[in-house]
Parts: structure tokens; C-alpha cells; sequence
């Protein structure tokens, strides 16, 4: 029988109550051997009119965690049927006994319709032996409670207990639920396309190559690593590239080796805002695109790893001590752990020096090594005007080599660098310029790295694991602690990679830690793990995953970079540049369909009023242009005919505008980012575009076809007859109407299937464009201006200053997200929470400390406990959720209430991929 039991609820009940308490009978007792949990059960006979739940005070009863467990009469029969008032049945009562107790014990149940009470009296001091039954129906209501507070896929502690608890009880598994809302941020959007996110996602690939099962510590490490092959796809020749020409330079770059990513600050004073948050569009966009609720506080983190302070750093930045920061990285895994170098340059060396004087350093003219607490040690260095300090000491001995080469091999004098600065070069508003090169790339993919992340990842799994079972262990035990290794005997923790138990120990929170990996909050790096010799397990892993990565470049592979420049004191443009582009479906359909750099046909896009509050433009090609003209045959072919002139005025340029509304069907997730939807991964071409088709029944758009010749169109639209065009009869049967607009050169084209629905389309002719509104009556914007986009493949327009209508859907949709991201933290707050943690926000520093990140609860309310239960002062708790009702007088957008205009624009040129982001704020 599937129970759904969150709270303890559940009979129906109405009739007057007699004053005499309920008793219970049939007591019955098991002890199991294994987990040593003894479960009691009983019966008792309830009215059956009534909704009732178990009172949580349990204090001075002997018994934790009881369950009500109705029969499967009660729980299928709707609320609102009407029994007999003396009708009764038999409810099970279901108990974990904790230590001694005097018998009886009374209980309280609660008629939740009625409010009214129940005393039960259970005397369960003479129990007969019970079969093992008892403890798997006691778990499945336990189990139920938890499956509504959390995902049992999630990596959390409650995920632990859902995915464990099967074999530790005997329950049924329970089926995860993957389809949560929240997952939009995974989705391929066209805002994901356009910007570039996806590329650079599907280039680094930074997922693991397999799961646990591809580590298994009895198996022997007799590969080396060195033999295993990375990727095998060759670079450009960037020195013939470069011909005669010297290309760009950064001269701190002369200090990194060519295989670090590099990050350069040419005004460090720019930093101040990231340490605020201050590009508040960078920072929500990201936790806006990914769904992400959760908070690392990283700069924190790695400021400490630094030996530094965020005051300190501050006073710094805003002194101009510092002309230019380089920050030096070997891997991207910034929320596992990774290594930092810092390299600044000092042209205040005094007032550097004062403020190292704070922490306790010296002179820094001989490489320092400082320990830190927790450990962790940091390097320091001051060498004529520059300032390094790194987190570890190879990292900067590395450093110091290439200065004494005066940079040879280095990442800054290397022909790959120098070339793709001509094609990116730092201008004078550039406030960040970040690199990965060819051999960056080449190193995060290669099997040392791979290895060596897939080791650290089943590592933590396996902590997590064991501090989940911990926590559990004591929850079923009264508090009691236990060993790793009984953890392992008693099923509390899965063996995960084959772990041995004396890799790892508890700490007095109950929290794993290993010698070799440390902890989850502050795993070891990998430069700490070296990978030195793998196994064939590990090896095939590998291979295997070099394999499907080199599918996708069958040519070249090459590097990224990247450009945050300030344009305005509240203008912001981001620049990437991609070369080559990965062999994806996605972008090679659009290679095929939009024009490219070596074109050189300019994208110009229409300044339309109204201001529509999404614009998506492309410059297609020819062959694209034929496509589109044989999909729009139901709508052109009536009225223009397949071999009207018009067909070929029409191009290159294409743009679909959608205007302010409040849609009854929303796209994607709702926001103003998946305004034209979006669809998983494995989508294909033929899909992408269609949630922009489907806003042409939706909300009011307008479809903009450049034209060649403007006037040959209008005079070649003034020639169309005009009436029925079409007719079909039937059932459904369609019937197509033309018609001129009195007074005007417009023309408005209806299309009626069986008279049941009817689309109406207007056309007009406006500077140099073909307008087609899917609303001719209301909806006719008009082109006031043209102006050139800064690439010419692609083009997606946001102006959330235009939204008014769409503001109540924008808002509600942004609701939505934050009551999913509340939901979400309550399940990781519930189960310490559940094991004695006193508050909300104590639960929420722990698990910060424990596993490195903590939920954050949106703008507007906590996370509380309340009488046994985790919730959100603003959306309820799980099971029982609730949100705000919508507010007139409040103007947020929803997802950008920031912005004014955020743009996104792609082309595609030297085999590579350009894309330009800007906004205003």
C-alpha cells in the first residue's frame, strides 16, 4: 500500500467524541538485528469522520517518531463523503521505543476539521513478538515524510537517507523525481545558444567521466598515467597565423604557464564590485540561468586560503596600491576546491607593505611560507614591484622559473596567445580580460584531471554518505554515536567506490573526513592529489570518454577568451571569442542557416515602436531563406503564390518581435531569459525554433522579412486579388481571406478552421521591411529606425523597460522559482533540523561548515522550525506550500528588474564563434 504521509494525518472524522480515551490492543514488538531499532504496534478504533493527526509531544512517553497509519478505506475515500457517526475503524499506531518508560502512556490526536481532541491510551509494557512488518511500515510513513521535503537523486543528507534506506529498512525504493520545477536552468534556451553558454559548456566539459563504479580500491593502480593518451585533436599553426605580425601582449602574462587559465584585472579597483556584487546583472543572471538557490561564499573561501580578509583586500583595491591583478588557476572546480595564484602589480610598494605589516609579514624578499589555520599553507613573495602569493608553492615556483627565462615558453609569449589577442585585443574600457588556452584546455580534459576530479568527487559522495548515515544512526539511536565501520555493518552507508572504512573518520558534529581527500567543505586539490598511476577500470573510464569528446572536434582545438569591459558607468559588454567551435547539432545548424563573418552581409535590426519586449533577428542564407519560404507556404502561398515576385524580395534579414503582454500560455520557464522557451540537451534542429513560432499564439508579434526593394513589394501587394483565397470543406475545412485596409497600403490575411477558430494576420510594408502581425487590430508597430548589430549571424533583444503588461507574468514566474528554491532548502535544513540542531539559521551555518555550501532563502523571508517541521515564513513549508498573492503596486520585472536592455549577438568567423553580450543597468 503506497502511503503519502507528510504529516501524521489522516482519518475522517465529525461525530461527538466520547470523553473516554481511546485504547489501544494488539501491542505487538520487534527488534531488528541488524539496525537494533525495536518497533512497537498497536490498534486502535477511531471515528471515521474526521481528518486526524498525532500531537508531537512525546516527552516523558518513552516512544520517538510515531506514526498513525490509517487503513486503505480511509486514505482512498474522498474528504468530503459523510459516514454514519458511530461508524469507526481500526487505525494502526506504529512507534519506535527509545530506552525505558513507564507504561501507560497517553497520546494525543487532533481532529484537524474540527479541532477538536483525542486521548489514546497505549500500554505497550506486555507486547507480543511482532514480525519484521512493523519496522517496514513504520519506515514507509517515516519515508513518506521525508520524499515530500526531498529528491532521494539530490546529494544531500536527506537524498542519503531516502536512497539508503531500502536496504536499511527493507522499504520500497522510491522513484526520483528529476522533473522538479527548477530544472529550466539546465534547459538549451535560445538565450543559451545566442550568448554562447552552451558552447563554452559543451568545450570544457567538465562533468565526470563515469560514476562510482568506475573506482574500486581492491582493484590494482598498474596503468600510468602518463601512457594514457589525452585528447588527440590537433591545435591551429597560430605562428603562420601570425605571419610577420608580433600580435597582442599582456606582459603579466610572461609569468603563467601556458597550460594555467588567466585571469587579468588591468584596474583592480573593478574587483571592489564583484566583492559587492556590484555587477548585480552578473551575479543574478548566473544564479537566474542555472536555478541555483544555494550560497558557497567563495570569496570568502578563497580569500582565507589566501591568508587575506575581505577589509584588507578592500582597503587595497580602492588605494590604486594595486595598477594590475592576474589571478592563475590550473582547473575550473572553484566549488570542490582549487588553487590560487595571485600576481599584482604594486605602484604604491609602501602602502603594500604596510598593510602585509597587518598580517604579521615581513619584507616578502624571500619566498615566505605561512601556515594557516586549519592547515593549509600560503606562499608569499615580493619581487621589485610585483606581489605573489599563491596557495601553493609549486604553483609559484613555476612563476619564478618563467621570470628567470624573462617569460620563454610562457602563456604570454606564446604565437596562440598573441594571435587571439589581435582578434580580442583589451581596450582602454576593458576591466577583465579572462584566457583559456589550448593548453588549459587540453589539461582539464586530459586523464590525470579527469581521474583525479572522478576520485575526489566519489570521495566527498562517500563522506556525505557517511555523515547522512551518522546523523541517521544517532536519530535512531536516541543520540548515540557509532564508528565508521558500523555504519558500514549495520547499512547505514553504502560502500561507494569500493572505500575502505579506515580511509575515513568522524569528527564530534558526526561529520567524515579523510587524510587523504579532507573534508567537503574544503576538499584536498587536485595539485594535493596527483594521479600518478590509474586502474584498467580507471583507464577504460577514460578512454571511453576521450573518445566521445573527440567526436566533436574532428579539426582543431583551441581556446577561449573572453572581455568584460565597462562602456558606460552603467554599461557592460561581454565578449567571447571561440576558436574553433565545437562539431555541436545546435550551433552547426545554425552555421549552415545564418551568415558569417567572412559574408560580410551586416545584420541590421529594426527600432520598432512600441518597444517589444523580445527581439530575435537572423541574417539567413540563401539556402535557409528557401527553407523558411517552403515552412511559411500555408501562410504566403494563398495570398503571393509560389512564384510571386515578393518571394524573392525577402532577406537576409529576419526578425521576430513579441510585444508587452500578459499570455495566457507561457513559454519555457516563464521569465523574461525563456521568453522564447527552451528544450533539453538532446534537442534537435528542427525543434529549436518552434517555441518562437508558438508565441504567435500567444501573445501579441509581429514577424519582420527584409526587403531587397521595398516599393517593387508594395506594388507587387497592390496587384493581389483580394476575397477568398482558399476554401476546403469539411469538418474542419479551412478557409483562407484576403483584404486591403481602406486608405492604407496594408492588407490583413485571415485564416478560419471550420469557423471554429480564426487567425487574423496583417502586412504592411514599412522602410525596408515586410511586417507581419499576428494581431492587425491592436498590435502595429512601427519601424522608426534601423540600426547594426555588433555581429551578424544572430541576435536576441530583451527590454525589460518596455514590460507593463508582462510585469504580473514576469513576477509570478520569478515566485515561482523563489517558492522551488525555498522548498528546496528546507529539505537540506530538515534533517539537522530533525537531529537537534535549535534553530534555522544554526542548520544553515552548519551545513555551510559541513559540505562548504548552505541554502539561501529569497529576498523577503527566513527558514524557521516550527513544531517539528522546516518552512518558509513566506511560502509555507513542503507539502503544504503557499505564495504571495500578486501585488499591483509592485513594479519588479521578475527575472531583470535591474536591467533596461540586455542584448545577446553571435556570428560565426574563422571557424570559431563570436558572441557579444551587453546590457544596461
Amino acid at each position: 500500500m503506497k502511503m503519502r504521509a507528510i504529516s501524521f494525518s489522516l482519518a475522517l472524522c465529525g461525530s461527538l467524541l466520547s470523553a473516554q480515551p481511546c485504547l489501544v490492543s494488539s501491542n505487538h514488538l520487534y527488534t531488528d538485528a541488524r539496525t537494533g531499532l525495536t518497533i512497537l504496534g498497536g490498534t486502535v478504533s477511531l471515528p471515521k469522520t474526521g481528518l486526524w493527526e498525532l500531537t508531537r509531544d512525546l516527552r516523558g512517553t518513552g516512544l520517538s517518531e510515531i506514526r498513525l497509519l490509517p487503513p486503505a478505506a480511509v486514505l482512498g475515500r474522498a474528504e468530503g463523503a459523510r459516514l454514519a457517526n458511530d461508524a469507526t475503524v481500526e487505525y494502526r499506531l506504529l512507534a519506535r521505543r527509545s530506552g525505558d518508560f513507564e507504561a501507560p502512556v497517553t497520546l494525543t490526536l487532533h481532529d484537524r476539521f474540527s479541532d477538536r481532541r483525542l486521548e489514546v491510551r497505549w500500554a505497550p509494557d506486555q507486547p507480543q513478538p511482532g514480525e519484521r512488518e512493523l519496522l517496514v511500515d513504520w519506515a514507509r510513513l517515516r519515508m513518506g515524510e521525508w520524499r515530500v521535503m526531498g529528491d532521494p537523486a539530490a546529494a544531500t543528507i536527506l537524498g542519503c537517507w531516502l536512497r539508503q534506506a531500502p536496504e536499511l529498512y527493507g522499504v520500497e525504493p522510491v522513484a526520483s523525481d528529476n522533473r522538479r520545477p527548477g530544472n529550466e536552468g539546465n534547459q538549451t534556451t535560445v538565450f543559451n545558444v545566442v550568448g554562447g553558454r552552451a558552447a563554452i559548456q559543451e568545450t570544457l566539459q567538465l562533468t565526470a567521466i563515469g560514476g562510482p563504479e568506475m573506482i574500486r580500491m581492491d582493484d590494482p593502480a598498474t596503468v600510468p598515467v602518463a601512457q594514457i593518451p589525452g585528447v588527440q585533436v590537433k591545435a591551429h599553426d597560430y605562428a603562420a597565423m601570425l605571419g610577420t605580425s608580433e600580435g597582442g601582449r599582456i606582459p603579466l602574462a610572461d609569468l603563467v604557464p601556458a597550460d594555467r587559465l588567466f585571469a587579468w584585472f588591468p584596474r583592480p579597483a573593478v574587483l571592489v564590485q564583484f566583492l559587492d556584487a556590484g555587477t548585480d546583472f552578473l551575479f543574478g543572471l548566473s544564479s537566474s540561468v542555472t536555478g541555483s538557490s544555494l550560497g558557497y561564499q567563495l570569496t570568502d573561501r578563497y580569500l582565507a586560503r589566501l591568508g587575506l580578509n575581505e577589509p584588507l583586500m578592500r582597503a587595497l583595491l580602492e588605494s590604486g596600491a594595486l595598477t594590475e591583478v592576474a589571478i592563475v588557476l590550473p582547473d575550473l572546480h572553484f566549488i570542490d576546491g582549487t588553487d590560487l595564484t595571485v600576481i599584482a602589480r604594486t605602484g604604491q610598494p609602501a602602502l603594500v607593505t604596510g598593510a602585509l605589516k597587518l598580517l604579521g609579514m615581513g619584507d616578502l624578499t624571500d619566498l615566505t611560507t605561512r601556515e594557516l589555520p586549519g592547515g593549509d599553507t600560503v606562499c608569499w613573495l615580493r619581487q621589485d614591484d610585483l606581489l605573489l602569493v599563491s596557495s601553493h608553492r609549486d604553483e609559484l615556483e613555476q612563476i619564478l622559473e618563467l621570470a628567470r627565462r624573462e617569460g620563454a615558453d610562457s602563456l604570454g609569449q606564446s604565437a596562440e596567445f598573441r594571435y587571439m589577442l589581435t582578434q580580442l585585443e583589451p581596450r582602454d574600457t576593458t576591466r577583465a580580460f579572462v584566457y583559456l588556452s589550448d593548453p588549459f584546455i587540453r589539461r582539464v580534459t586530459g586523464p590525470a584531471a579527469k581521474i583525479g576530479q572522478l576520485r575526489r568527487l566519489t570521495a566527498r559522495a562517500q563522506m556525505e554518505a557517511l555523515t547522512a548515515g551518522a546523523l541517521l544512526y544517532g536519530l535512531d539511536h536516541d543520540g548515540a554515536r557509532t564508528t565508521v565501520e558500523a555504519l558500514f555493518d549495520q547499512g547505514y552507508v553504502p560502500r561507494i567506490g569500493g572505500f575502505e572504512p579506515s580511509l575515513f573518520a568522524l569528527d564530534e558534529q558526526w561529520v567524515a573526513h579523510s587524510e587523504t581527500f579532507g573534508r567537503p567543505a574544503r576538499m584536498k586539490t587536485l595539485l594535493d592529489l596527483p594521479v600518478d598511476r590509474v586502474t584498467p577500470r580507471e583507464a577504460k573510464a577514460y578512454a571511453t570518454y576521450r573518445e566521445n569528446y573527440e567526436r566533436f572536434w574532428r579539426q582543431f582545438f583551441d581556446p577561449i577568451a573572453i572581455r568584460l569591459d565597462q562602456t558606460q558607468p552603467d554599461c557592460w559588454e561581454l565578449e567571447t571569442f571561440i576558436l574553433p567551435l565545437i562539431d555541436s547539432s545546435i550551433y552547426n545548424s545554425l552555421r549552415r542557416g545564418v551568415a558569417t563573418a567572412e559574408s560580410r552581409v551586416p545584420l541590421t535590426v529594426p527600432v520598432l515602436e512600441p518597444k517589444p519586449v523580445a527581439m530575435l533577428s537572423a541574417n539567413l542564407t540563401d539556402e535557409a531563406w528557401v527553407e523558411a519560404l517552403e515552412d511559411m507556404d500555408d501562410l504566403l502561398e494563398p495570398v503571393l503564390g509560389r512564384q510571386s515576385p515578393v518571394l524573392h524580395q525577402l532577406g537576409p534579414g529576419l526578425h521576430f518581435a513579441v510585444g508587452d503582454s500578459d499570455p495566457v500560455l507561457s513559454l519555457g520557464s516563464g521569465d523574461l531569459l525563456g521568453i522564447f522557451g527552451g528544450a533539453g540537451a538532446g534537442m534537435n534542429d528542427d525543434l529549436f525554433f518552434i517555441p518562437a513560432a508558438v508565441s504567435l499564439f500567444t501573445r501579441p508579434s509581429a514577424l519582420l522579412i527584409e526587403l531587397k526593394e521595398p516599393q517593387a513589394v508594395i506594388r507587387e501587394l497592390a496587384r493581389l486579388s483580394t476575397g477568398m483565397t482558399r476554401f476546403e470543406p469539411g469538418l474542419m475545412g479551412l478557409t483562407t481571406t484576403l483584404y486591403r485596409v481602406t486608405g492604407e497600403e496594408a492588407w490583413v490575411y485571415s485564416i478560419s478552421l471550420g469557423g471554429v477558430m480564426k487567425l487574423r494576420f496583417g502586412l504592411n510594408v514599412q522602410g525596408q521591411y515586410l511586417v507581419i502581425s499576428n494581431q492587425p487590430l491592436t498590435y502595429r508597430p512601427r519601424v522608426l529606425a534601423r540600426h547594426p548589430a555588433p555581429n551578424n549571424g544572430l541576435r536576441l533583444g530583451l527590454q525589460p523597460d518596455a514590460v507593463e503588461k508582462l510585469g504580473p507574468s514576469l513576477r509570478i514566474a520569478a515566485m515561482e522559482q523563489q517558492r522551488e528554491a525555498a522548498r528546496s532548502g528546507c529539505g537540506l535544513l530538515y534533517p539537522l533540523l530533525l537531529s537537534g540542531v535549535a534553530k534555522a539559521d544554526e542548520a544553515a551555518r552548519r551545513h555551510q561548515a559541513w559540505f562548504g555550501f548552505a541554502p539561501l532563502h529569497p529576498p523577503g523571508g527566513t527558514f524557521e522550525w516550527r513544531e517539528g517541521m522546516v518552512l518558509s515564513t513566506v511560502f509555507g513549508r513542503p507539502g503544504a506550500e503557499q505564495q504571495p498573492a500578486f501585488d499591483l503596486e509592485d513594479n519588479e520585472a521578475g527575472l531583470l528588474p535591474h536591467v533596461r536592455e540586455l542584448s545577446v549577438s553571435l556570428q560565426f568567423e574563422q571557424d570559431g564563434l563570436r558572441v557579444i553580450s551587453s546590457w544596461s543597468l
